[in-house]
């Protein structure tokens, strides 16, 4: 009896022991990166990055964002929580949100910026085969990629911004990976034309039948990397409005 209760004793350490180490993080590859840890991401991801291009963590994720306006940052919602970022430049500036549609969000930044800081704008139509550039993702140092503009077309009401449309963009030199959401895409005078919306649908399985279709409706068959929200769809909120 000594010995299968010794046993069975031994037994219940070890479940403990699991559960302890599986709920506080200790198994090793299991802990989620900490507060400090993605700040630090952040912080470096700035590193030789334009002015106009931020970072954002809301310590559970990072994304990337634009300065629109010498106060105001305009990024995509979703992976982070829109009411809990900060941003970085790299140093850290709070910012509150102000306005949402879709997946489209602004902030207001309590430091303002510098005009020069700020990228413009484009009032002009993109034409199919127009070169742009996107900024790839945190882990790219927000480099920016070559691109070309191929179409626009409608999208689900509350999956894009206020026009409910989106363009897409391929012939890339550098894939749309994840982690590029919310980030710049500019034409070739250095005017903000859109915003990265999505990558290509590469999991179909996780994805509505729905959005599949609406995806290739939008990317007309062709090697599409990825979709953007409009950049002029920030006028719906005032943004880009004063002269």
């Amino acid at each position: 009896m000594s010995i299968l209760h010794d046993r069975y004793q031994a037994t219940g350490y070890v479940i403990l022991l699991i559960f302890f180490l599986s709920t506080s993080g200790g198994l090793i590859g299991c802990a989620a990166p900490s507060r400090v840890d993605l700040e630090e991401k952040a912080r470096d991801a700035q590193q030789n990055a334009p002015n106009y291009m931020v970072t954002l963590t809301d310590g559970a994720g990072i994304g990337r964002a634009t300065l629109v306006e010498r106060d105001t940052l305009a990024s995509t919602c979703h992976g982070i929580d829109p009411d809990r970022v900060v941003a970085y430049f790299p140093e850290r500036i709070s910012v509150n949100l102000a306005q949402r549609h879709g997946d489209l969000c602004t902030w207001r930044l309590r430091v303002k910026r510098s005009s020069n800081d700020v990228i413009p704008i484009s009032d002009q139509n993109l034409q199919r085969g127009d070169k742009i550039r996107f900024a790839g993702a945190h882990s790219q140092n927000l480099r920016l990629y070559n691109a070309k503009y191929f179409s626009r077309r409608p999208w689900p009401p509350g999956e894009a911004g206020p026009s409910n449309t989106v363009i897409a963009f391929g012939e890339t030199s550098s894939g749309v990976i994840e982690g590029a959401s919310g980030g710049p895409v500019v034409n070739e005078q250095g005017e903000l034309v859109g915003i990265v919306l999505s990558k290509v649908l590469d999991d179909i399985e996780e994805t509505t039948r729905e959005t599949v279709d609406n995806y290739f409706r939008a990317t007309e068959g062709q090697n599409i990397s990825g979709i953007a929200i409009p950049a002029e769809d920030l006028k719906h909120f005032g943004v880009g409005l004063d002269p």
